[in-house]
């Protein structure tokens, strides 16, 4: 076999075994939408958050267990009286962190703003700030999954179906929140 073949077949065989989807060798990630990584799932927290303080605080996480690779989460806290914020993984270019910027999520153009942690680690993408009552909050408990892009990136899909109950939680929790005085 000649050597430019092989190291094709390395390359593809390495992608494979790393479940690294192949977009993300050519500088951009897509996170595939009819087979999202198996190791990704969504998970439900309450806690006291000492950032907010010690204000009690609901999360939903779409990631892998205890590593860094999270693709998108919403929290809200008792502080903030019912608002909440979507987190949601994307190739933010050269833009800065807390640079303004438009993204579509559930086929509405909104304004949001650029997350680059100082610390190198977590989640880089966009955040989208949501009023207490707001639609996108109703859409994450009825569609099937959380469609979105950020202008340079493309479009990525976030499964939902398989989380209603936790959603529903999520909701729930913030919506107590917003009720207390």
């Amino acid at each position: 076999m000649p050597l430019h073949r092989i190291s094709t077949v390395t390359l593809l065989l390495m992608l494979f075994i790393a479940q690294v989807p192949l977009a993300q060798s050519a500088g951009k990630t897509v996170q595939k939408t009819d087979a999202p990584n198996p190791s990704y799932v969504w998970q439900y927290f309450t806690f006291e958050d000492a950032q907010a303080g010690n204000s009690e605080t609901a999360q939903l996480v779409f990631a892998i267990p205890e590593t860094d690779a999270i693709e998108g989460a919403v929290t809200c806290s008792a502080l903030a009286k019912g608002k909440a914020r979507l987190d949601l993984s994307a190739n933010v270019g050269h833009a800065e962190n807390g640079a303004k910027a438009k993204a579509i999520v559930f086929g509405k153009t909104t304004a949001v703003t650029v997350l680059i942690p100082e610390s190198g680690e977590g989640l880089v993408g966009f955040s989208v700030p949501l009023a207490a009552g707001d639609p996108i909050m109703g859409k994450l408990a009825s569609q099937a999954s959380l469609v979105y892009s950020l202008k340079g990136d493309g479009i990525r899909k976030i499964p939902l179906s398989r989380a209603k109950a936790l959603i529903k939680k999520f909701i729930s929790a913030c919506d107590g929140f917003a009720a207390k005085e």
